[in-house]
């Protein structure tokens, strides 16, 4: 992608045929050389790419890089960002309060968003889930402190899952999930 991006508006023909790959990786990459060249022409056409990849699905890493396209696209996308919190799909909801986190704004979360973490926080998890959720207990203020006393009251399970997104979160300070 580098160096294809290094030959400019050249590649955008190629880029905008990698939209349409049936790989999800090819077309994230593509989505995101688009952004890097042309950031106000592509913003629309990468939120669209995007948003699809934040549910969860049984697909590795596709959310992570679909935030960090939308956090690239930048305070355009955050009404984007902001319409998500109301998703049904847990992921969604944490993927976009991470990203709203990372463009520096506190996302408001409702009753309903909040029973979305509740509920994630105690279920299994596969693929990019459990990423999207520590990232999100690390980015929105408060949130952990509202779910571990849950964890904590809910048995020897909960108390073991609690002690896991902990680590996690620890790890996640250290490291960085998003970068923007």
């Amino acid at each position: 992608l580098p160096l294809l991006c290094g030959y400019g508006e050249a590649a955008l023909p190629i880029l905008e045929a990698h939209l349409k790959h049936p790989e999800h990786r090819a077309q994230l990459e593509a989505a995101s050389g688009l952004l890097r060249i042309r950031p106000d022409t592509y913003r629309s056409r990468v939120v669209e790419i995007a948003v699809p990849h934040l549910a969860a699905d049984g697909f590795r890493g596709n959310a992570k890089k679909a935030l960090e396209l939308l956090v690239r696209g930048g305070a355009g996308v955050a009404p984007v960002l902001r319409n998500l919190l109301t998703s049904r799909d847990e992921q969604v909801v944490a993927c976009a309060a991470v990203g709203l986190s990372a463009l520096g704004e506190k996302p408001d979360l409702t009753v309903d968003a909040r029973r979305r973490f509740y509920r994630f926080v105690a279920r299994r998890w596969g693929q990019d889930e459990e990423d999207c959720l520590v990232a999100a207990l690390v980015a929105v203020d408060g949130l952990w402190d509202e779910v571990s006393p849950r964890l904590a009251a809910s048995g020897e399970d909960g108390r073991s899952r609690a002690e896991l997104l902990y680590a996690w979160m620890l790890a996640q300070r250290a490291d960085g999930w998003l970068q923007r």
